[in-house]
């Protein structure tokens, strides 16, 4: 016990010894300072005796133990330096405190020399900035012949227009399966060599061959040839060797323009009724369709036995068509007939274009309505009928 206690005597001693190293360490020297004491009386005190050294009476270890630690802590507290108010510990003062010196004052400032004025450096040459091109302005589109006014004239009026006709001659081809004319201009100012074909005394066709068309572009062409576009126009073809639009104007059922070559074309034809060609020529839009479709549904309620039974079928499997003049729906319903039995029935209804109002009414392969509506075959018919009929009399 005595060797432990003079292992902690030691240590304590360190402790002194290196609180001595810095004056500011006051406190630590007086803690270690008691605690090096108490164990050196601990070391020279035997371990069977009560008292320090031995002694048979006196001051017990113990409490000379926890008087000694206590004293240890009290003058530590004590040595302590008084805490500053500043937060920003100081350095500590040495025993001789240098004298202070107060800082030399600055000298007085002195004015500023006056700065000297540069000499202007020699002007330098400004070159020219080269201004941006302005784009040309793209040349006036010139009206080259206004085509709306030939759609559906006589051939006086066509005469009245153009002049007498270079030829006049009947349609070989027989493109419209009808009997029709050709009037022949060779050398027409305006459109070159140009054939306009006439059905029943109404021009429904032009042809067209010149040298050079100018072409402007694809939307100029409505102004170059008189054409007020109309909400129905549909471009069909647009390549490189053609474009072609259908329904471009009330009056025009389609125009056809090709032979291009860079900004000109050579060949241009007009369809002015091309119900001649496809009596249901004219595609309607979804939005129209579905239209006809609840309209066409309506009149066939109203001639069914039992309308409340009707089942017609999904879209896809109805059918459309229109022109200038009429609008054709078909499709078929299944219903119920007076005893009962359901039956499936097809029927077409014909409507005037723009309207819900019927023409016309196929049920069940019998015709139930007709209000002035003829089909374009039975135009044909009274056409060749009359046409013959002039020809016997001549």
């Amino acid at each position: 016990m005595r060797i432990l206690f003079g292992f902690f005597a030691a240590l304590t001693a360190v402790g002194v010894l290196a609180s001595f190293s810095d004056a500011s360490n006051l406190p630590g020297v007086c803690f270690f300072g008691v605690l090096a004491a108490m164990f050196f009386v601990l070391t020279k005190s035997p371990k069977d005796k009560p008292c320090i050294f031995g002694r048979e009476q006196g001051a017990k270890k113990s409490v000379f133990v926890i008087g000694c630690v206590a004293a240890a802590f009290v003058l530590m507290v004590i040595a302590a330096p008084p805490i500053e108010n500043n937060a920003t510990p100081s350095k500590p003062e040495s025993a001789t405190a240098a004298p202070v010196e107060r800082p030399a004052e600055p000298p007085a400032p002195q004015p500023a020399p006056a700065p000297q004025q540069a000499e202007p450096a020699p002007a330098q040459p400004v070159e020219p900035q080269p201004q941006p091109k302005e784009k040309p302005e793209p040349a006036p589109v010139e009206l080259i012949c206004n085509l709306e006014q030939f759609g559906s004239i006589s051939g006086e009026e066509l005469i009245a227009l153009l002049g007498q006709p270079d030829e006049i001659k009947d349609d070989d081809l027989n493109r419209y399966s009808v009997p029709a004319l050709i009037y022949k201009y060779t050398n027409e100012k305006s459109l070159g060599h140009v054939e306009f074909v006439l059905v029943d005394d109404r021009v429904v066709y032009l042809g067209s061959i010149k040298h050079s068309y100018p072409f402007h572009g694809k939307d100029a062409i409505f102004t170059q040839f008189g054409i007020k576009r109309g909400k129905d126009c549909l471009k069909v073809t647009d390549s490189k060797h053609a474009l072609s639009y259908d329904f471009p104007s009330d009056k025009i059922d389609r125009i056809w323009l090709s032979l291009f070559d860079g900004d000109t074309f050579k060949s241009l034809t007009v369809n002015y009724d091309l119900r001649l060609e496809n009596e249901w020529c004219k595609k309607l839009s979804s939005k129209e369709e579905a239209r006809y479709q609840v309209a066409a549904q309506n009149v066939i309620k109203g001639i069914l036995e039992s309308p409340k039974s009707a089942d017609f079928p999904w879209s896809d499997e109805w059918r459309f068509g229109s022109n200038r003049i009429y609008t054709f729906v078909s499709s078929y319903v299944d219903a119920k007939n007076r005893m009962g039995v359901e039956l499936r029935s097809r029927f077409t209804v014909i409507f005037l274009t723009g309207s819900e109002h019927p023409v016309y009414i196929e049920f069940d392969g019998k015709v139930v309505l007709k209000d002035g509506y003829m089909s374009m075959d039975e135009v044909k018919a009274r056409i060749a009928e009359k046409h013959a009929k002039g020809k016997k009399k001549k």
